[in-house]
């Protein structure tokens, strides 16, 4: 009787031996689970830094794809323009989307080259005039802040007075400094993307042409039902909100140009085209 006690404890102890207690069990799992969330946090930023690495290098495909949207969205209107309807008789005929792209490309070329035909000598003209103003006025400015320093000298004006003015005449010159060099910087920084002005038209064409499969193709990636019913929505809502966006900035930099073109011709400025093209790109 004593040795079937005796055998029954120690299978009972080799027993409990064996299986690990329940709170061994707990702490391994939440060592786990801790251990889970680094590596996925480790991953997300490594995954992360990939991402902009190749976002960072490929910036100027990027620029390039983004340019071609832009134009696609200005010329998207006319390209619709042209394909409205025609009806003959009883029927009604659509003309090809790529012939109304060609279209309009004609056209808008057409256009773009008989305004640069236009104004690129009057441009060229008054560029070098321009200059010898801004120079002029860069001098007329200095002397008369040394006239205005010697007037204050003269009648002893307060030294915070005369910091005052100095400090505003400064900034002043240093700020339509700055100006005329971000417009010329700009418009010296597009001379190096001449040969965009080949490569987004192409792009643009393509993304006109098959817009309408590109938006399906995203769609069909989403499951049916509501979930693509409202992928339809947001990419309508994108399309308008962009459109009317980049349609309005164009609008808005033409109209700033050629009213201040105007308005400087009107008062007689020297130089008007170049006064209102720097007014434009600001």
């Amino acid at each position: 009787m004593l040795a079937r006690y005796s055998n029954r404890g120690q299978e009972q102890m080799s027993s409990t031996n064996q299986n690990p207690a329940p709170r061994d069990i707990s702490a391994a799992a939440a060592s786990w689970l801790q251990t889970r969330a680094v590596l996925r946090i480790i991953l997300l930023v490594l995954a992360l830094a990939a991402l902009l690495w190749v976002v960072y290098r490929l910036t100027t495909v990027i620029l390039l794809v983004v340019l071609s949207v832009f134009f696609a969205y200005l010329v998207a209107p006319l390209v619709d323009l042209v394909q409205r309807p025609i009806r003959f008789g009883s029927r009604e005929r659509m003309m090809p989307r790529g012939l109304a792209i060609a279209i309009v490309y004609v056209a808008l070329f057409f256009g773009i080259g008989a305004m640069i035909y236009l104004l690129a000598p009057q441009l060229a003209a008054q560029f070098p005039e321009f200059r010898q103003q801004a120079v002029e006025y860069y001098r007329t400015i200095t002397s008369s802040s040394q006239r205005l320093n010697q007037y204050f000298m003269q009648h002893r004006m307060p030294e915070g007075v005369v910091k005052a003015v100095n400090d505003s005449v400064l900034g002043l010159i240093a700020k339509g400094g700055e100006i005329v060099s971000l417009a010329v910087e700009r418009m010296l920084g597009l001379i190096i993307y001449l040969p965009w002005l080949v490569l987004i038209p192409i792009l643009g064409f393509f993304l006109l042409k098959d817009a309408d499969s590109f938006r399906r193709s995203a769609l069909a990636m989403l499951p049916r039902g509501r979930l693509r019913w409202r992928g339809d929505e947001f990419f309508q809502d994108v399309n308008s909100t962009l459109a009317a966006y980049i349609r309005a900035q164009l609008t808005a930099c033409v109209l700033i140009g050629v009213i201040s073109s105007v308005g400087f011709a009107l008062i007689g400025m020297p130089s008007p085209l170049v006064l209102g093209l720097i007014a434009g790109v600001l």
